[in-house]
């Protein structure tokens, strides 16, 4: 998988086809959300009324409000340098796709095929143009990433939950067949290490977005990544994944996701940890759950073939 960012991320994308918190209380909710709705529904709420819910594999989230008792911020878009601004968090925010190599930082590109906008590898700042959700009674900003042509695996945008520069030692995706593709001197600022972020007792994400295309709701997979999806955590021979598998037994990317679908108006949407589950192209089980102590990556991916589209994430937080 692949991430990057105005500080570029590292890349977490599928090639195969991807602290400490409080628990601070949120003021703002949506309608009651259905008796029958369980624990690992994924659920929409628009600022007009409840939408539905889904916990079948690969369903569409749909028609279900909710109400969260408990929430805490991820970001609300607004962070210096478009850093991620929520307590606990000091990452990136990134667009990613398999026109560039896996895993590498700064972006090394591999074709030209398909459009994304912002490209892999450049900063991407958030949009604060006054048409963003009203959340808390004010008018969030957002980030948004338009394209469409991909056809290996797809696209995506993403943030690192913590990322800090490289020391300049080895990391794992340098020792592989296509040698040093990640950065690993700190002074170039080109390249940064994610590391894990702790959401123990906490169900899942949400957030906010659309689809940016009027006559179109856009198909996404919400995805995270643990320290066994990807190759900054465990080490190979410890549980974790091999950075010099693109497909197969034991690939890094393949990670804990969850398809929802981004409406044409802005819509709140939250997914549980326990919804999110990896494809299993890297031998992982199709029911596994990500390990919510150790998580690294947010990433939103579009699979391939990719239609021209556009999306708009806004307000991201963890939820009780």
């Amino acid at each position: 998988m692949k991430t990057k960012t105005a500080i570029t991320l590292l890349s977490l994308a599928s090639v195969a086809a991807s602290t400490q918190i409080c628990a601070c209380s949120s003021d703002h909710t949506a309608s009651a959300g259905p008796a029958d709705a369980g624990p690992d529904d994924v659920q929409v709420a628009t600022m007009d009324g409840p939408l539905e819910t889904s916990n079948e594999a690969g369903d569409d989230a749909s028609d279900a409000g909710f109400f969260v008792q408990a929430t805490q911020l991820l970001d609300d878009m607004r962070g210096p340098l478009g850093l991620t601004d929520g307590p606990g968090t000091s990452g990136g925010w990134y667009s990613y796709s398999d026109r560039t190599v896996p895993w590498s930082e700064p972006a090394i590109f591999l074709s030209d095929a398909g459009l994304l906008t912002p490209p892999d590898g450049v900063p991407f700042p958030a949009t604060d143009d006054g048409t963003g959700p009203m959340v808390l009674g004010s008018v969030q900003p957002y980030r948004r990433v338009s394209g469409g042509g991909e056809s290996q695996w797809g696209i995506g945008l993403g943030m690192a939950f913590i990322n800090v520069a490289p020391d300049g030692g080895d990391v794992p995706v340098n020792d592989c067949g296509a040698g040093a593709i990640f950065d690993v001197q700190a002074d170039a600022g080109d390249s940064f290490i994610p590391l894990p972020f702790e959401a123990t007792g906490w169900t899942g994400i949400q957030f906010w977005a659309k689809s940016l295309r009027a006559d179109f709701a856009q198909p996404v997979y919400v995805q995270v990544h643990d320290e066994t999806t990807q190759p900054f955590g465990l080490a190979f021979d410890a549980g974790g994944c091999n950075p010099c598998n693109s497909s197969g037994i034991g690939a890094c990317g393949d990670g804990f996701r969850a398809r929802v679908v981004f409406p044409t108006d802005w819509a709140q949407i939250r997914v549980p940890f326990g919804s999110m589950h990896p494809q299993g192209y890297s031998g992982s089980s199709t029911s596994a759950v990500p390990d919510v102590s150790n998580i690294y990556q947010l990433n939103f991916q579009i699979d391939a073939p990719v239609p021209p589209f556009g999306v708009a994430v806004a307000y991201v937080e963890l939820y009780k």
